[in-house]
C-alpha cells in the first residue's frame, strides 16, 4: 500500500512513500506530498517523534531531525486543524538506514539473471536479510509528475534478486551491507532505463545551463503537451526522465548515488559538463 491508497482526497503523497519503505538515516529527514488546501498543517509521527508541515504553494513538507539505523517503524499522517475529521493514514514495516540511488541507462538497468557470472556473488546472498529496494516505474514525461509510481521490494527471495534487482545495485547492496553489519538497513533505488541520455535525467533549469538547443526542442514538445513516439533512446527529449523519475523524489534524502552512462551519449559534446552538473545536484 501507498501513502494515496487511503489518505484523505485533498493530500497526497509520493509513492515511495508505501508500507515497506526505507528512509535515510542520521540525516535531516524530509516527510513530504501535497494538498489542495493552501496553508493546511499536516502533521507527522515516527519513531516516537513529531513534526508539523504547513503547505505553500500546493507543497508541504515536515523535517524531522536525524534518527538514528532503526527497524520497523510507523509512520502516522494526518491533517490538523478546525473541524478536519480526516482519518488517520498509517505506513507501517519502515526500516531508516543507507539508501543509493542506482540511475543511468542499459548497464544499470540489467537484471541479475542475465550476468553469467552472477553465481560468484552468490556468498552475498547472506547479506541482504536486511536490504530492500525500490523500482521505480520507468516512464517519461513532458511535465512534472510529482508523484510518481514504484514498488518496494525485500531482498528475500531468488525471484526478486534475479529478475527485479538491478544486478549492480544488488552486488552494491550487498557489499554495503556486510560492512555496515546487521543493524543497518539498506535499500536501493532503482531508477535507471536502457538507452536514456543524460539529458533526459536532468531538470529543466540544469538542461538550460548546459545546452540551449536541447533546450529549446524540450519547449517546444512541452507547448505541444505531448511527446514524440521516440522520446527515450536516440530521439530523447532533454527533461522527459527527470520529471517522471527524479521530481518525485525532490526531498528525499539518501547517502549517495550509482551513475552508469553507456553508448547512448558517446556523440554528446556536453556529457562530462552534464554528468558534473547532474551528481553536484542529486548528491546531498
Amino acid at each position: 500500500m501507498n501513502a494515496n491508497d487511503s489518505i484523505q482526497p485533498s493530500i497526497r503523497m509520493p509513492a515511495i512513500f508505501a508500507n515497506g519503505m526505507v528512509l535515510q538515516r542520521n540525516k535531516e529527514l524530509n516527510v513530504y506530498g501535497y494538498c489542495d488546501t493552501e496553508g493546511a498543517k499536516v502533521e507527522v509521527t515516527l519513531a516516537g517523534k513529531t513534526a508539523i508541515g504547513t503547505t505553500v504553494d500546493g507543497k508541504w513538507m515536515a523535517t524531522f531531525e536525524p534518527f538514528p539505523a532503526m527497524f520497523n517503524q510507523t509512520m502516522e499522517v494526518r491533517q490538523i486543524g478546525d473541524n478536519v475529521g480526516y482519518k488517520l493514514l498509517k505506513i507501517t514495516n519502515i526500516n531508516i538506514g543507507e539508501i543509493y540511488a542506482m540511475s543511468g541507462q542499459s548497464n544499470g538497468n540489467l537484471t541479475s539473471e542475465l550476468l553469467e557470472d552472477i553465481k560468484e556473488y552468490a556468498a552475498l546472498a547472506n547479506s541482504l536479510k536486511n536490504v530492500r529496494m525500490y523500482k521505480s516505474s520507468i516512464g517519461y514525461s513532458v511535465t512534472e509528475n510529482k508523484i510518481g509510481s514504484g514498488t518496494w521490494y525485500e531482498a528475500t527471495s531468488d525471484k526478486v534478486t534475479a529478475q527485479i534487482m538491478s544486478a549492480i545495485g544488488y552486488v552494491t547492496a550487498a557489499k554495503i551491507a556486510a560492512e555496515l553489519g546487521d543493524e543497518v538497513p539498506v535499500a536501493i533505488l532503482h531508477l535507471a532505463r536502457g538507452s536514456s541520455k543524460i539529458k533526459t535525467w536532468l531538470d529543466y533549469e540544469t538542461l538550460a545551463t548546459v545546452s540551449p538547443s536541447a533546450t529549446k526542442e524540450y519547449e517546444y514538445w512541452l507547448g505541444q503537451n505531448t511527446l514524440p513516439s521516440n522520446a527515450h533512446g536516440g530521439g530523447a527529449v532533454g527533461t522527459v526522465m527527470y520529471n517522471n523519475v527524479i521530481a518525485p523524489l525532490e526531498g528525499f534524502k539518501i547517502a549517495g548515488m550509482m551513475w552508469y552512462q553507456g553508448e547512448g551519449d558517446t556523440g554528446g559534446g556536453y556529457f562530462g559538463v552534464c554528468f558534473k552538473v547532474k551528481t553536484n545536484h542529486d548528491v546531498d
